[in-house]
């Protein structure tokens, strides 16, 4: 199923879109029964200036670390910034920290899907740019010595 561009300056998918592609209910289950190994999806997604970022592992360890000590919504409020801040997408830190803490999985899904959508490679990097900015089609040589096409 093709999936429509996403648009300019919104989320391409709502919050309670749970099943939606890319990811489907698989994602959606993961966020509700393994928030860490779902992290660490999109995670690996988000560049190394996102703590973590670029690392499925190591994204994983600090989601389950801040766990522990009870502010898993840290990681999570900066990736979902910093997606808002590359894609113009409007909001505030204040509804980031709200929404991450309340509902986390929700989140997770509508993040997951906005990296997949927007073509978001590991450690950040856009793979439509990257594949654009490929090197050069190489020069053709002009030989001074064939003759000219006179039509």
């Amino acid at each position: 199923m093709a999936m429509p561009p996403p648009a300019k300056n919104n989320w391409s998918t709502g919050m309670c879109d749970w099943c939606a592609p890319p990811g489907g209910c698989g994602i959606c289950l993961l966020a509700c029964l393994c928030p860490c190994c779902m992290y660490g999806q999109y995670g690996e997604l988000m560049p190394p200036t996102v703590c973590c970022g670029g690392s499925c592992g190591g994204s994983c360890c600090a989601m389950y670390a801040l766990s522990i000590i009870g502010v898993p919504c840290v990681l999570q409020m900066q990736a979902r910034g910093h997606l808002r801040m590359k894609y113009n997408i409007p909001g505030s830190a204040c509804n980031d920290c709200c929404l991450t803490c309340w509902c986390s999985p929700c989140t997770m899904c509508q993040e997951y899907r906005e990296c997949h959508i927007r073509g978001m490679g590991k450690g950040g990097v856009d793979q439509g740019i990257a594949v654009a900015m490929s090197a050069p089609p190489a020069p053709q040589a002009i030989d001074p010595a064939a003759p000219a096409n006179k039509q």
